[in-house]
């Protein structure tokens, strides 16, 4: 039962006005009732990994609610009535199909994450500015193509997530977000960085790990000094993948003759080398295997010049 008879008494634990918190996640849900506005101290409500493709306009009514995890689900749209989730703090809407947030959102005076990742968003309502107490916003693996202005109006904004977007650029105002702490990138198509970037004093980390043409090794390292310059004054961390990327081959060495004198065997002209490569225990199989192949006192000569370089993969031809 949803919401027992009011005849009840308020004594009863599971008298609607008593309930607190509500897991039903992993139930194979596809909607949920009017009824579950009744529930008027519930402050925790877990939906997650369910079939859900809509919520009731009732969902409205639960005042008290201070955690909505909606995870895992098919839901395309949130009711405007998602707006008078006064004490909503959490809200949690990864992996849904949702094409857009309406403006109502805006009216979550109290929310403080919000997990928007895997959805359809194309953009964001100005709204978005309203939430004052947002301290985290998870966008990652969104068709999302900008930022709308007022996202530099999210005072309390500490993390802003990006990974996996569209966007081409940023919005300027991103430098009035005074307390941001971290933003990823990662996966994006920018092309340059906002100078005001280097306004945003509190910055401890910045993933610029964009989406580049691999024939152009230039625009790479561009993105890196871009970054760099920009974030005066800020600690910046490129992605070590980055780095290596940006990275030109390693060049290799030949093997200095001195160091392994073997008149009577032609190294450079015998598998033996392969000894410098791979792992350790593939070097050392290889050792003896050459030491089979190899008669006489020259094989020897090999274990002593091939042992000093078994645990230092370099020098290939």
């Amino acid at each position: 039962q949803w919401a027992r008879s009011a005849s009840v008494g308020r004594d009863d634990p599971f008298h609607p006005r008593r309930i607190t918190r509500l897991d039903l996640r992993d139930c194979q849900l596809t909607s949920l009732p009017p009824a579950i506005g009744h529930l008027s101290s519930l402050q925790h409500l877990y939906l997650g990994n369910n079939q859900l493709t809509g919520l009731p306009p009732e969902i409205g009514h639960l005042s008290s609610l201070q955690r909505l995890d909606l995870s895992d689900n098919q839901l395309p749209s949130l009711p405007p009535e998602i707006g008078h989730l006064s004490s909503l703090q959490r809200l949690d809407l990864t992996h849904n199909q949702l094409t857009s947030l309406p403006p109502e959102i805006g009216h979550l005076s109290s929310l403080q994450r919000l997990y928007l990742t895997h959805n359809q968003l194309t953009s964001l309502p100005p709204e978005i500015g309203q939430l004052s107490s947002l301290q985290g916003l998870y966008l990652a693996h969104n068709p999302l193509t900008s930022l709308p202005p007022e996202i530099g109006h999210l005072s309390s904004l500490k993390i802003l997530n990006n990974i996996n977007n569209q966007l081409a650029s940023l919005p300027p105002e991103i430098g009035d977000l005074s307390y941001l702490r971290e933003t990823d990138l990662s996966g994006n198509t920018l092309t340059n960085i906002p100078p005001e970037i280097a306004n945003l004093s509190s910055l401890l980390r910045i993933a610029p790990r964009c989406k580049m043409t691999d024939d152009n090794h230039k625009k790479k390292r561009a993105m890196s000094t871009i970054v760099s310059s920009a974030a005066a004054g800020v600690v910046v961390e490129v992605e070590r993948e980055e780095e290596e990327e940006l990275a030109p081959p390693t060049k290799k060495r030949p093997l200095p003759p001195s160091l392994l004198p073997l008149p009577s065997v032609e190294l450079a002209s015998t598998p033996c080398l392969d000894i410098f490569r791979g792992s350790f225990i593939q070097r050392m199989c290889l050792i003896w295997a050459t030491i089979q192949a190899i008669p006489g006192p020259s094989a020897w000569a090999l274990v002593r010049s091939a042992a000093a370089f078994a645990f230092i993969p370099v020098w290939c031809p």
